[in-house]
């Protein structure tokens, strides 16, 4: 896969996770997409060089 190729992820969460989410988001002025990106990119399985 290209590395500028784009996936999309959809899931659903509880009322609490999402207003938790919300919240941070309005505390740090970033977007929801910015937040789970940096969470994904933290995981031990994550490296740029081993896309499959």
């Amino acid at each position: 896969m290209a590395k500028d190729s784009k996936q999309w992820i959809t899931f659903k969460v509880s009322e609490l996770e999402m207003q938790a989410l919300e919240t941070y988001c309005h505390q740090t002025q970033r977007t929801k997409t910015d937040l789970l990106r940096e969470m994904i990119r933290k995981l031990p399985t994550y490296s740029e060089d081993s896309q499959t």
